[in-house]
């Protein structure tokens, strides 16, 4: 036979299960309209800290143009410097005969005057270039050194069409690279090169064997 202290126990277990029993459930309905969890206060604080949080952020995704201070001065430094070289172009003449033969690799310029603003800088001037010939304007600054050679770059003188000219007007944009980030990049650059060129070549001895 059970003992009483067994008894006891059950008697116990008995009552705390029917007490559980007698106890009100929570309705799911109620949690969903009421928001009775106790954490939800802090989960719509939170989410309305980070609303606001992202809201005063810029939007970094690639939506927008986000574009650097130094990026902006820059474009505004060359519009500016396209602007003046323009002024310049239009305030500037020149003018010129053609004094060598027109398939010729020399020039020759008859009569070269060049005025800007009105100054005269070269007058009735004899200019020649023959090729295989390095030269260069030796001059003080504001003589029209490189009035003139904007003028010669700019074809703005008979120069023959099968002749190439590369004017550089002004000098390469700043760039935040160091002089050794620069030669790697061309060294890199050259070895890029010398691999095609010996591509091609490989690919040249293919064509010529077929044949």
């Amino acid at each position: 036979m059970p003992s009483d202290s067994k008894k006891k126990r059950d008697a116990q277990k008995k009552t705390a299960a029917k007490q559980r029993q007698g106890q009100k459930k929570p309705d799911p309905k109620n949690n969903a309209e009421g928001n009775s969890n106790p954490n939800d206060d802090d989960y719509n604080e939170d989410n309305d800290d980070v609303d606001s949080q992202n809201e005063n952020e810029a939007p970094t995704n690639g939506t927008t143009d986000i574009v650097e201070p130094n990026v902006k001065s820059l474009i505004q430094n060359l519009d500016l410097l396209s602007m003046v070289e323009k002024a310049n172009a239009d305030a500037r003449a020149s003018t010129g005969v053609l004094g060598s033969h027109p398939r010729g690799r020399d020039i020759h310029i008859n009569q070269f005057s060049v005025t800007f603003y009105g100054q005269e800088i070269l007058v009735d001037a004899d200019f020649e270039m023959n090729c295989g010939r390095r030269y260069g304007f030796v001059g003080l600054n504001g003589s029209g050194k490189s009035t003139i050679l904007a003028c010669i770059g700019n074809r703005e003188v008979p120069i023959p069409e099968h002749i190439d000219i590369f004017y550089l007007s002004r000098e390469m944009a700043p760039v935040n690279k160091t002089a050794l980030q620069c030669v790697m990049e061309v060294d890199h650059e050259r070895i890029k090169l010398e691999a095609e060129a010996e591509r091609l070549a490989s690919l040249a001895d293919d064509d010529g064997k077929l044949i």
